[in-house]
């Protein structure tokens, strides 16, 4: 079986407060060494949102790349997809259903790449990120990105991407919120330790959702 994750910086691997440096035992690791007999296919990029134009992150929109990921990463049985945590940033003052649109139009998107293509829709397991953590406001280099109303969208994640995946085709759900919880470095990054866990909780949820193949 091949798995492809599409992510943002937590999927990247980024470690808390480092700079730009990545954990070797980030989750997707984790779900290879989990499932030893199947291929994990890392698109993490930090910075990447699901439909916005960062000036701050170019070449960042989850959306506009999709095709090339998906045709850079052909025949995959099942794709997973943790984004949203980007477009909680103050400078796109998106509300909680902004950001449910938008994730389905990055759904609507994959869907449609496998159609004009005449491929099977593999399935889909939409992972709702963590919730940030609200000590955020008191870095105050992260506090220019961030504000309450981030903290506060941030906790509907779970709900609204649950209420997604019921209304689409091969779409299963996971919220890393119930597992994990950012580091208290930066409030917005997982540290290695939910890394393991949650590439743990999600080699369970795709063995579930092959035994129900």
């Amino acid at each position: 079986m091949r798995i492809l994750c599409i992510g943002d910086s937590n999927t990247w691997g980024y470690i808390p407060g480092s700079g730009g440096k990545r954990f070797d035992n980030r989750w997707t690791k984790v779900l290879k060494n989990i499932l030893v007999n199947d291929t994990v296919l890392e698109e993490g990029l930090n910075g990447r949102t699901i439909v916005m134009d960062d000036p701050g992150f170019p070449e960042r929109n989850g959306i506009k790349y999709l095709p090339t990921i998906l045709e850079n990463n052909k025949e995959v049985d099942i794709i997973i997809i943790m984004l949203g945590t980007n477009e909680l940033k103050v400078r796109f003052n998106l509300s909680s259903q902004q950001i449910a649109k938008h994730m389905q139009e990055f759904l609507d998107e994959l869907y449609k790449c496998y159609d004009n293509n005449n491929l099977e829709l593999p399935e889909l397991l939409l992972v709702s990120p963590i919730e940030i953590s609200e000590e955020v406001f008191n870095i105050e280099k992260v506090f220019v990105d961030f504000n309450e109303e981030s903290y506060n969208v941030a906790k509907r994640f779970k709900e609204m991407y649950n209420e997604i995946s019921k209304a689409n085709a091969n779409c299963h759900f996971l919220a890393a919120s119930d597992f994990i919880s950012p580091s208290k470095i930066d409030c917005i990054h997982i540290d290695e330790e939910n890394h393991y866990v949650l590439g743990k909780e999600i080699a369970k949820k795709i063995l579930e959702i092959k035994t129900e193949k």
